[in-house]
């Protein structure tokens, strides 16, 4: 039995607290990363998942997206 599971399990002050969240409110993937959350525009954050490996430029990717930013207006 994992460590967390049996904290979770046994000890009730730590699952009155727990919250599971889908990984898409933490942040979703380049969609060339083949995962099942990836960025759709007005997400909050990307994660660039070995953009480092050869036939990639993470900088490419990162500029493709930095493009697409809003910036907030003042009220």
């Amino acid at each position: 039995m994992a460590l967390q599971e049996h904290i979770v399990q046994w000890h009730p002050t730590i699952l009155t607290k727990l919250a599971l969240i889908p990984q898409k409110v933490l942040g979703t993937y380049t969609p060339d990363a083949a995962a099942d959350d990836t960025y759709e525009d007005g997400d909050f954050v990307i994660l660039f998942h070995e953009c480092w490996k050869p036939g990639r430029s993470c900088e490419k990717e990162f500029n493709k997206y930095w493009d697409k930013r809003k910036v907030a207006e003042e009220p």
